[in-house]
């Protein structure tokens, strides 16, 4: 099924959201580029998600702060920075509270909070992290912004280690 924001939103909305709840398998945009996911906590999902884009994850998308506590655990100076920069083209590197199984070999997972505003409310309303594989193809349901995303991967960060794992599409500095 194929659904376009421009036609549509609040079906779009409706079925995005109802296929994550039901376990399967969304394109969705966010402001850098389209990701292949469902809901991050099942290991179906996952696996689905995984065999069709032949890919790890890249991140999980997160709706707002509250849920980001919820899920993982923030330092002070992580609070600071994932405050100030969000939502926007940012993937945070943060430890989850619990074993999720998409962990880095460090036991980090990317996090996003994407300034794509449908992605975040479907995430909210679906009350469930989404996961984020790269690509648009071979979805349940694929959901049509009508505009491009930026094609710039984001940038990735972890503040722990101070380190800028990836300069993409927004602007990061230490200093």
């Amino acid at each position: 099924m194929i659904l376009s924001l421009l036609d549509n939103w609040d079906r779009a909305f409706d079925e995005a959201v109802k296929a994550i709840k039901e376990k399967k398998v969304i394109a969705y945009p966010t402001d850098t580029l389209y990701m292949v996911g469902g809901n991050a906590l099942d290991k179906d999902v996952l696996k689905r998600a995984e065999e069709m884009t032949k890919a790890r994850p890249s991140c999980i998308i997160i709706a707002n702060l509250e849920m980001l506590l919820r899920y993982f655990e923030l330092n002070e100076e992580e609070t600071k920075y994932i405050t100030r920069l969000c939502p926007g083209p940012y993937i945070f590197m943060l430890k989850p509270r619990a074993k999720m199984g998409i962990e880095d070999s460090r036991g980090n997972v990317g996090v996003m909070i994407p300034n794509h505003i449908f992605i975040r409310k479907v995430c909210f309303e679906a009350d469930a992290p989404i996961s984020g594989y790269p690509g648009k193809e071979g979805a349940d349901v694929t959901i049509e912004s009508g505009a491009k995303p930026a094609g710039k991967e984001p940038t990735v960060v972890n503040i722990r280690e101070k380190r800028v794992e990836r300069q993409g599409a927004g602007e990061f500095s230490f200093e």
